[in-house]
């Protein structure tokens, strides 16, 4: 929740806005449609992809993850979606489309589901990438347990009647604090005559629970989500590519000045960003994404990909939010891996015609 506040004279007028977006059946949450702005949506709710077309001809490809695939902090035509689109197009025959269905604070769970709701609508791609990692180590850091959604405690307490009193300043608020009761509470609040109650930050760390077991079940969630990705791929005739996503603690890229700030962490935005527990989490899930990075010729981890490159690419205090610069260069990455492949198919293809002659 934002809170704007203006005086004038001895009166204050308050503003009270939220993270855009509402509930939808099983997904939890998704964006509003037709937001307008540097960040615009379509009328289901996705983030525009310029340059698509519905033409049932054109190699049509879904990308799924959180905010880092929505494309937080950049215009429509930066996302790594729509860079996608663009330099697979030049760099190949194809007409292509993607569709963006990234969306804030989802899990890879989320987007599984996701995916099979648009399959159950009809909708089949020729290509669904994932681009997962941060907001699955993120949740299990907030509730101390592997596959549960973000913010999993304050919704249960919402959907089960808790006291409204208790929901905590998250992106939570994108769901309960459109209601008036929400907003009279922040109107009391900001005025002085309720006391903000004292927030505990409540993470695995403080639960006890051990971080190795912790990051063991994370990505082992995320490896059963791959796995019936790819079994879903298998029966409706698609391809997955699963990438591992980069953040700032992990790898050894060399950092601008702004990028050392992430790292260090401390933001009162993102208070995890300088909690050792979440950086220890992070890294120990990291380690096993990049020891099974060759478990799958359909995986790739990520986590190193700006090793190389003193370019400013993190823009943003969550350390895995990047500017169009690292988004271009993400982008580039995969169609690298997708032209790899579509060489590939196309050198059996001509094996095969050759061994039938």
């Amino acid at each position: 929740m934002r809170i704007k506040k203006e005086r004038e004279g001895d009166l204050v007028h308050v503003e009270v806005t939220t993270v855009p977006g509402h509930y939808v059946s099983y997904l939890v949450w998704q964006a509003d449609s037709l937001l307008q702005g540097e960040e615009t949506t379509d009328d289901r709710g996705l983030r525009r992809t310029p340059g698509n077309s519905d033409d049932p001809d054109d190699f049509n490809i879904f990308v799924f993850g959180g905010s880092a695939m929505w494309g937080s902090g950049v215009p429509d035509s930066c996302t790594i979606a729509s860079r996608l689109r663009e330099n697979l197009a030049a760099s190949t025959d194809l007409r292509v489309s993607v569709t963006n269905y990234g969306q804030i604070s989802w899990v890879s769970s989320q987007e599984l589901l996701s995916l099979l709701l648009e399959l159950r609508d009809g909708r089949i791609p020729d290509l669904v990438i994932f681009y997962d990692g941060f907001n699955d180590v993120w949740s299990s850091y907030q509730v101390g347990r592997a596959g549960e959604h973000q913010n999993y405690p304050q919704i249960r307490d919402r959907v089960e009647g808790i006291d409204i009193l208790r929901v905590q300043n998250s992106l939570f608020a994108q769901l309960v604090g459109r209601t008036n009761t929400a907003q009279l509470i922040q109107l009391m609040r900001t005025a002085g005559t309720l006391a903000e109650e004292p927030r505990e930050i409540i993470t695995y760390a403080t639960m006890g629970t051990d971080p190795v077991a912790l990051a063991e079940s994370t990505f082992a969630v995320y490896r059963r989500n791959m796995e019936m990705a790819s079994l879903l791929g298998d029966g409706f005739g698609f391809d997955c590519l699963f990438i591992w996503q980069p953040c700032i603690w992990c790898g050894s890229k060399p950092m601008t000045e702004n990028e050392h700030d992430i790292w260090v962490g401390g933001s009162p935005a993102f208070q995890a960003g300088g909690d050792p527990a979440w950086k220890e989490l992070v890294v120990l899930t990291q380690s096993l994404a990049a020891s099974n990075a060759d478990s799958s010729e359909d995986y790739f981890d990520f986590s190193t990909v700006f090793d190389s490159s003193a370019t400013e690419f993190y823009s943003d205090f969550s350390g895995c939010h990047l500017n169009q610069d690292g988004n271009e260069y993400i982008s580039s990455e995969i169609v690298r891996i997708i032209l790899d492949d579509l060489a590939h198919e196309s050198a059996e293809q001509v094996d095969s015609a050759l061994r039938v002659d």
